[in-house]
């Protein structure tokens, strides 16, 4: 709502002054990636740009890098949320630069270096680099496996998908957005047994591609269906939050 977002807005610009106030510039940087990503929820990609920019500007004073690179990847997004493909494409290129570099000495780093190469073919994509693009979610793909992250892992594979359908590859792009279709389903069966393990809403688009990719190749049945997988999907994911409750209280026939 309005008043939440503007509540948001208010709290992290309040916690920003006293960090300032304190001379805590990291601090201060990462007030303003929240303020950005508010801003980017309310579907103002242009003010999240300037708060990930500014964010960028306190981190690297404070000497920060993994705050800088939260920042760069979220500046990439947001500029690419504007169809400005071009400039996100160099700041998803710095952000995986130094993510590696850091993941050499802390493997947790590795899943956002596979997700700002997720956001790097999609720009690619949207620049039409589609060559490029492939070979970005390529490497997503693999970290994916390795990390055993199937939220990584459909993402990576839904940006190969809709790069090789510009590249009028058919066959390729429909095998792979089944794919990623199948690594949602993956994610739906643990969330069954990990209620607070939940499945990211966007992850719908995985259903959506597909359905587009077999309408093209004539397939009306095929599309028909997956959007009407897709539908149930949608509800599962607004259902999910008390299914356990429901689950608790339903027969085995039920």
């Amino acid at each position: 709502t309005k008043t939440a977002l503007y509540a948001s807005r208010s709290s992290f610009g309040a916690s920003r002054d006293l960090f300032i106030k304190a001379k805590d510039l990291s601090g201060a940087g990462r007030t303003w990636q929240g303020t950005a990503l508010v801003e980017l929820v309310a579907g103002r990609p242009a003010l999240g740009e300037k708060g990930y920019a500014e964010s960028i500007t306190a981190c690297s004073s404070a000497k920060d890098a993994v705050c800088v690179a939260r920042a760069q990847v979220g500046l990439a997004f947001a500029l690419a949320a504007q169809q400005k493909y071009a400039d996100a494409i160099p700041w998803y290129r710095k952000a995986i630069t130094t993510f590696m570099a850091m993941a050499a000495s802390d493997p947790g780093f590795r899943e956002p270096a596979a997700r700002s190469q997720v956001g790097l073919a999609e720009a690619l994509t949207g620049d039409g680099q589609f060559e490029a693009s492939l070979k970005e979610s390529a490497h997503a793909r693999r970290a994916a496996f390795a990390l055993s992250n199937d939220d990584v892992l459909w993402r990576a594979l839904l940006a190969q998908a809709r790069a090789e359908r510009k590249l009028k590859k058919a066959d390729a792009a429909l095998g792979v957005a089944k794919a990623a279709v199948l690594a949602v389903r993956q994610m739906s069966a643990v969330a069954l047994d990990r209620p607070t393990q939940r499945v990211p809403r966007d992850s719908t688009s995985a259903y959506a591609t597909l359905a587009v990719i077999q309408a093209e190749a004539g397939d009306a049945g095929g599309a028909f269906n997956t959007i009407e997988e897709m539908r149930t999907h949608a509800l599962r994911m607004w259902l999910a939050a008390n299914e356990g409750e429901i689950v608790r209280d339903m027969t085995a026939e039920e």
